[in-house]
Parts: C-alpha cells; sequence; structure tokens
C-alpha cells in the first residue's frame, strides 16, 4: 500500500486495471455546484452593492441596502464552509462493487456500503431561504462512524443513484457540514 499515491491505492482496491464492468465513477468539488448553490446569495450582494455605489442614498437608503447585502451572510458562510470541507476531497465508486472510496489529500477511507444503517440530508427548512440549496448527505455506518458527503461533491440524483432512494430527510436552519 502506497500511501503517497493514492490512485494505486485505489487500483489494488478496486482492480481497475482489470475493470471489465465498465463503471467508474468519481466524484469531486465542481465550481458549478457551488455557483448554482451561492447564486441567490451572490445576487443578493450584487443588487446590494450596485444600490449602494450607484444611487445617492440617504441614511435610510443605506441602511436598507447593507441589510439586503447581510441577507446573504448566511448564504456565504455556508460557501465558505462547503468549499472548504469538500475542496480537495473525492468519491470513488465502480459498478458492481459494494465499497468505495473517499479520498482526502493523501489519505484513503475505504467505506462498504453493505454497511450503512442509516442516510440521511440535511437541509434547510424552507425553499424560500436563499441559502436553500446547500445541502449535505450523511451516512452512518454500522460500527458508529459517519461521513458527510456535501451537494458540491455529488448531487442527490447522483447520491441515489450509488446509495439507493430510501433516505431520510432532515431540516435545520443552516446545514453546516
Amino acid at each position: 500500500m502506497n500511501n503517497n499515491n493514492p490512485k494505486e491505492h485505489l487500483q489494488e482496491i478496486f482492480d481497475l486495471q482489470n475493470d471489465t464492468s465498465g463503471g467508474s465513477y468519481v466524484y469531486s468539488f465542481k465550481i458549478s455546484r457551488l455557483l448554482y448553490s451561492y447564486s441567490r446569495s451572490l445576487i443578493a450582494i450584487l443588487v446590494s452593492v450596485g444600490v449602494f455605489v450607484f444611487m445617492d442614498l440617504d441614511l435610510t437608503g443605506s441602511f436598507l441596502a447593507i441589510m439586503f447585502g447581510a441577507v446573504a451572510l448566511p448564504g456565504t458562510i455556508l460557501a465558505i464552509n462547503y468549499t472548504i470541507y469538500s475542496k480537495n476531497k473525492k468519491l470513488y465508486f465502480q459498478k458492481g462493487n459494494s465499497k468505495f472510496a473517499v479520498v482526502c489529500g493523501n489519505n484513503t477511507l475505504i467505506y462498504d456500503k453493505r454497511k450503512i444503517i442509516k442516510k440521511e440530508k440535511y437541509h434547510t427548512s424552507s425553499r424560500r431561504c436563499i441559502w436553500s440549496d446547500f445541502k449535505f448527505y450523511q451516512l452512518t455506518m454500522k460500527d458508529g462512524s459517519t461521513l458527510n458527503i456535501s451537494n458540491l461533491l455529488m448531487n442527490e440524483n447522483e447520491f441515489r443513484k450509488q446509495f439507493g432512494s430510501n433516505l431520510q430527510s432532515e431540516t435545520t436552519s443552516f446545514p453546516f457540514v
């Protein structure tokens, strides 16, 4: 096992050189998913800055422009939290194999889908929140360990494709990973 090269380690585990199933999947952080999830907060910030800069506002108007921009603060905090959590992670799956790997830097963790006892999705309780596009999935294993997978790594359709559709939904105000 070579800890310095996760790709060689994955080839040993998944036998990628002799893969005849034709189904290897890799999920990693994507800027497009971040922009999609953060878009409504970003629009609120840009509108607030535009109103503040381009309009000659009195004290009340300035206060309202600042407050409108402050609405985007939770979305900004979640975007930073999810980006830090997901930036260096990759998920590896192989068709027909119950094991999957999570690679973070030089560390590789191997999990078995058959040992998952609970699958939960954490998201905001309202679709009206401008940060409602941030969500994460939590897998609980038989040994009590948990694995969080943010929607910046894989969306809900991809998650259901890999782990099945029996997903419990949990709501929270701010779904921090």
